[in-house]
Parts: C-alpha cells; structure tokens; sequence
C-alpha cells in the first residue's frame, strides 16, 4: 500500500510545510530531508509533483 503525504505528517508528527519542504530538498538539515525521505521510500511514497505545486504555491 502507497504511503500519501498526509500518512507521512501523521507518522513522523511533522508539519505539512516540513514533509513538503524535505520532499522538495527545500531549507531544512540534511538530517530532517534525510529522515523524511527514508520513511517515504521505506513507505511507498509515490511523489506527485503536482500535489507540490499546490502545497508550496
């Protein structure tokens, strides 16, 4: 089962604006896009870049 980006905020307790920012390699630490990233590839987590227009914009 594909893991979506509201899956990702709730198990990681993060913000929208964090997951989206590490899934966009946007100002945070490497370490934070790191965690982000492993739980979404570990996950399923498919990007749809459309999904982050609408989110960032």
């Amino acid at each position: 089962m594909k893991v979506s980006l509201k899956d990702i905020i709730n198990q990681l307790q993060l913000s929208k604006t964090t997951v989206s920012w590490a899934l966009s390699g946007k100002g945070l630490s490497m370490a934070m896009r790191e965690k982000v990233f492993v739980y979404a590839r570990e996950n399923g987590f498919v990007a749809c870049f459309s999904i982050f227009f609408i989110i960032l914009h």
